[in-house]
Order: structure tokens, then sequence, then C-alpha cells
């Protein structure tokens, strides 16, 4: 698993539940 591809998923939750806030 990539360390990259794992904070670019956990951001893109983040920015959703920010804009679903």
């Amino acid at each position: 698993m990539n360390k990259r591809a794992l904070l670019c998923a956990l951001f893109s939750v983040a920015l959703g539940v920010l804009c679903l806030v």
C-alpha cells in the first residue's frame, strides 16, 4: 500500500466531510 495514496484518500474524505458540513 502506498502512503501517498492513503493520504490522498484521507484528504478526499476530509474534504467531503467539510463540504457536507
